[in-house]
């Protein structure tokens, strides 16, 4: 995983806007990474993500993504980053015969590991070939990794193509199955009060991004499963560049 990729993030504090990020090995090549992250209060904005296997290693420490474009098949957001994907579009491809999507494949080692992955008000829904290729493949919102693995899926929408089930067993650990809306809430809510705090600090996480769009007076507004970003000046957020939601 570390030997296939495109692209690697280390520097602290890194910041990406309306970048595409692509594996081009294909299908048939497996794991392929597209990036791998491992920076530190990383923020990627209105980036897209494209492969099949492996396409995002969220691979370690604090990471946020916002109104980006995912696309892969096997596990295709995995690591073990406390990784926040908010307004964001994800999109399972069809992948090779008898091969299954999983989305997420988190790998959380020890219980005390302040990680997770959490997606909040994102779509999920089929790439073009998986929705049209008149395939039976079987897509699942994600399988655990390692033992203390956790995914969470909040406000957000899924398609009805992804198996009612939710999630698919990983050879060899236990899995506890979360498929309920009620039971989907409940880790959210456990999951977003951890992480929260810590990584949506507008003023630690994002200093370069608001020099970026050129807004300095942000106020941060931090609730369970509720995020809004609202500026005093809204005119001087540069076109296309930031999309204020108003309280």
């Amino acid at each position: 995983m570390f030997s296939c990729l495109s692209t690697a993030v280390v520097g602290q504090g890194f910041v990406a806007v309306n970048i595409t990020f692509e594996n081009t090995a294909g299908p048939i090549n497996h794991q392929a990474v597209a990036v791998r992250n491992g920076a530190d209060l990383a923020t990627f904005y209105s980036c897209s993500f494209h492969g099949y296997q492996d396409t995002l290693y969220v691979h370690s420490r604090r990471q946020f993504y916002r109104e980006c474009d995912i696309y892969g098949t096997i596990e295709f957001i995995f690591g073990n980053a406390a990784a926040v994907f908010q307004n964001s579009n994800i999109y399972p491809k069809l992948p090779l015969q008898n091969q299954f999507n999983a989305i997420t494949a988190q790998g959380r080692t020890d219980p005390n590991q302040n990680t997770g992955i959490s997606i909040q008000n994102c779509t999920v829904k089929p790439a073009d070939d998986l929705k049209f290729g008149n395939s039976s493949t079987e897509t699942y919102l994600g399988r655990p990794w390692k033992e203390y693995s956790r995914t969470v899926y909040a406000q957000s929408f899924i398609n009805g193509f992804v198996n009612p089930l939710g999630w698919k067993e990983w050879l060899g650990v236990t899995m506890r199955s979360l498929t309920t809306r009620d039971q989907v809430l409940t880790p959210a809510a456990e999951v977003f009060t951890l992480l929260m705090p810590s990584m949506l600090l507008i003023s630690q996480f994002l200093p370069s991004y608001l020099e970026i769009i050129g807004c300095h007076k942000l106020e941060c507004h931090i609730l369970v499963v509720c995020y809004k970003l609202c500026c005093s000046d809204s005119s001087k957020i540069s076109s296309g560049a930031c999309q204020i939601l108003q309280k």
